[in-house]
């Protein structure tokens, strides 16, 4: 069994190290170290990447100080170079992107001292890059997910504060033609509040996820869930063309092994 697993072990690493360079990777943002935490999508056929932090003299395991940054970037083209284009609000990372049709909406964040509400859209037009203030979320938030079915932005999850200890249990929608309306909050799922590294893709009208737990589980033990949340949309009671969405009490959840349960630096 052990030879077994050596030679499989050795025959993927052959053909990983054979494996031929992508011709498609996008070139490097301007930044040594890189970014985290970014805001992300396209505004005018072009790639928008803004804000994020990283650690620029040493890394956390070595004692290093996380910076944040507003710094807009703009790629034109595949094979063009990232210009800066103009400054966020303030100094954010760790929010939010939805892709909408004009730009990308961007909600909560955190900075080095507090986490923030604040939603507002990137737009690009005429060489620049603008933004537009959007309603605040219901209360301050960073690490959460985020997606758009239809008309509606939802945004589930994330942490409060850089002192909490239990991440949010809360599901939010913005109904993106009535944004007077602000965000309103929906039941949320069965189970923990939950955060960092959500993965979301839209069929019809669900959302799938993968989140973890705990703000201080970064232990060796297993860390995250795997959980499932739709949405369900239906004909309102005020409107055969209304509709309304909810989080169905149905859940898929498993452990993930320590290996695949990473930190959000």
């Amino acid at each position: 069994m052990k030879v077994t697993a050596f030679v499989l072990f050795a025959a993927l690493a052959c053909a990983l190290l054979a494996a031929p360079k992508r011709e498609d990777a996008l070139p490097p943002l301007p930044d040594k170290e890189g970014f985290a935490g970014m805001f992300a999508g396209v505004s005018d056929g072009k790639l928008i990447a803004a804000g994020g932090a990283n650690f620029p003299n040493k890394k956390p395991w070595e004692g290093g100080t996380k910076k944040w940054y507003d710094t807009i970037f703009v790629l034109d083209r595949p094979d063009g170079k990232w210009q800066a284009e103009g400054k966020l609000p303030r100094k954010l990372g760790y929010g939010v992107s939805v892709q909408l049709e004009t730009g990308v909406l961007c909600a909560g964040g955190s900075d080095a001292q507090k986490h923030y509400p604040d939603c507002f859209l990137l737009e690009r037009a005429d060489g620049k890059v603008t933004t537009r203030k959007l309603p605040a979320l219901p209360k301050s938030c960073a690490y959460a997910g985020g997606a758009r079915v239809g008309d509606a932005v939802f945004i589930a999850g994330g942490i409060e504060s850089p002192s909490s200890t239990r991440a949010l249990k809360t599901f939010w929608s913005l109904d993106l033609k009535k944004l007077a309306a602000g965000w309103k909050e929906l039941e949320a799922w069965p189970g923990a509040g939950a955060f960092c590294r959500w993965w979301e893709r839209t069929r019809a009208s669900s959302i799938y996820s993968v989140a973890r737990n705990s703000p201080r589980a970064r232990t060796a033990s297993p860390c995250g869930s795997i959980f499932e949340t739709r949405m369900l949309t239906r004909p309102a009671r005020g409107g055969r063309n209304s509709r309304t969405y909810r989080a169905l009490r149905s859940q898929r959840q498993a452990r993930l092994p320590s290996s695949e349960a990473s930190c959000c630096w």
